[in-house]
């Protein structure tokens, strides 16, 4: 393939020492030989990461399975030392012949692997049989792919897929957890997740997931809404997923409230005490929800804020008798009866049967004292 002009030179400048050499590959090089400015460059070289990270202003090694340097300047750049002897055997060990290509800094396109022929025919193709197995994640990729640009998966790599799914069970958690995030959040999500059940790949990433009927998230974009909407459809707690997936324990928390108050709201309407667990937020954010998915379902809105607004609190530390001032009037050490008191106190306060003002809390803290 003849020389080409492209955005690069700058990088090249850059990067570019007399006894290394250095390319632009992967999806940089696929999408500008398809007309798209890339906005995110990966570029491989046989120059120590450890000397480049002392030439590049501003640079930064990062300690990913595959170390990086990495910087920005117009755009973001991740710089890899190359596997294998060269850059047409790293090439070979790609996930997909489009994937494959490099350019040097002559402006030379290097594709071993007929990999522009791949896009011309809009076709993702393994750059090698043995590239599922050596990354199975490249299978959540392969999917991701093909929604967003409307490429059809090969025979020859749909095989590979059915052959290697099983793989998947094998991988880290938190991979799996990256991708399937990364889908959950892509404007093509739907159509990812219900080809992935389509071709029964999910059983191997949700083992609690059990095929059902296709997936809508009814427009919603926000994230952990999408993982409500997915829960709810197709009965899949993901509170233990996202355990091993190692989210943050808030964000885990976040989700398992919602996906609890998500259950209860279609039994029962909400009690003073449901919207001061929950929130008003919260309440109404599910209950929008809810009323999206279930055609059948009232929507309790003005009765969530009129509770809301009935409750004088948001949390315990908004009482207005604390821990620290029982333990000093009633001369005792912490233990189980201050907890419990603080409980019946919040409790009363809530549910509007005490007044949250120091005189009365005093008195019904003395009340509840002289009851145990």
């Amino acid at each position: 393939m003849p020389a080409i002009n492209h955005p690069f030179q700058p990088l090249f400048a850059l990067l570019r020492a007399d006894e290394f050499e250095v390319y632009v590959v992967g999806g940089a090089v696929r999408d500008w030989l398809q007309g798209t400015c890339p906005k995110d460059v990966d570029m491989v070289t046989n120059e120590p990461l450890s000397t480049l990270y002392e030439r590049i202003e501003g640079a930064a090694l990062i300690a990913t399975k595959v170390p990086l340097l990495h910087f920005k300047r117009d755009v973001s750049v991740d710089v890899s030392q190359w596997e294998g002897t060269n850059i047409v055997s790293h090439l070979r060990q790609r996930d997909f012949t489009m994937n494959a290509m490099a350019i040097d800094v002559s402006g030379n396109v290097i594709d071993p692997l007929d990999g522009k022929r791949a896009l011309e025919q809009k076709t993702i193709q393994l750059a090698s049989l043995k590239s599922l197995y050596a990354d199975p994640v490249r299978i959540l990729r392969a999917f991701r792919f093909r929604s967003a640009s409307g490429f059809i998966i090969s025979v020859q790599t749909m095989k590979a897929i059915h052959t290697e799914k099983y793989k998947l069970r094998d991988v880290a958690k938190e991979r799996i957890g990256l991708e399937m995030r990364k889908i959950i959040t892509s404007s093509n999500a739907e159509a990812v997740l219900n080809e992935l059940n389509h071709e029964h790949v999910l059983p191997y990433i949700l083992p609690e997931y059990t095929k059902t009927s296709a997936l809508s998230f009814y427009g919603v974009k926000e994230e952990w809404e999408r993982w409500l909407l997915l829960s709810d459809q197709w009965k899949v707690d993901m509170t233990p997923v996202f355990r091993k997936w190692g989210l943050a324990t808030s964000d885990v928390h976040a989700y398992h409230m919602r996906h609890r108050l998500m259950q209860g709201v279609r039994t029962h309407a909400p009690s003073k005490r449901d919207i001061y667990t929950y929130g008003v937020h919260v309440h109404l954010q599910v209950d929008r929800l809810v009323s999206v998915v279930d055609e059948q379902f009232t929507s309790r809105e003005e009765q969530i804020k009129q509770l809301g607004n009935l409750i004088p609190i948001e949390t315990r530390m908004d009482l207005l008798l604390q821990p620290k001032e029982l333990l000093t009037h009633f001369q005792r050490t912490p233990g189980r009866w201050l907890g419990h008191m603080m409980e019946r106190l919040e409790s009363e306060v809530v549910e509007g049967t005490l007044k949250n003002d120091k005189q009365t809390l005093w008195q019904r803290a003395k009340e509840l004292d002289d009851e145990d």
